[in-house]
C-alpha cells in the first residue's frame, strides 16, 4: 500500500516541475534569460507558423482539383502526397524558426543551452 501512495505524491510533483521548465529549445545567447529566450522563440514559432499556414493554404488551392474535377475515389498515392506535403510544411517551420532566432543573434546547441 505504501508504493501506490507514495507514487501518487511523486508524480504530481514531477508533473509540477516540467511545467515550471522554460523551453529555450537549445537556443543561447549570451546576457539573455531563460525568459526571454523562450519568449523570443515563442515569438519566431508564431511567425514561422503564420508564414507556413499562408504556404499550406496556396498549396491547398493549387493542389485542389476544384468543381471541374472529374468525381471519384482520390488518386493512387493520395495519402503519400499529405505525408510529403505536411512534411516539406515542418522543415519549412524549423527553418524559418532557425532563421528569425539566428536573426535576433541567437545560436542552437551552444555550451550550456537546453
Amino acid at each position: 500500500m505504501h508504493r501506490p501512495s507514495l507514487l501518487l505524491v511523486i508524480l504530481p510533483l514531477i508533473a509540477g516541475c516540467a511545467l515550471f521548465k522554460t523551453d529555450k529549445g537549445g537556443w543561447s545567447k549570451p546576457g539573455i534569460s531563460d525568459e526571454q529566450t523562450a519568449s523570443d522563440l515563442g515569438t519566431c514559432r508564431d511567425a514561422a507558423d503564420t508564414q507556413v499556414a499562408a504556404e499550406a493554404r496556396i498549396e491547398r488551392d493549387v493542389g485542389n482539383p476544384g468543381p471541374l474535377a472529374s468525381p471519384g475515389p482520390p488518386p493512387i498515392g493520395g495519402s503519400l502526397q499529405s505525408n510529403l506535403s505536411q512534411f516539406r510544411l515542418e522543415q519549412r517551420f524549423n527553418l524559418l524558426v532557425s532563421r528569425c532566432m539566428t536573426g535576433l543573434g541567437y545560436a542552437q546547441g551552444a555550451k550550456g543551452s537546453s
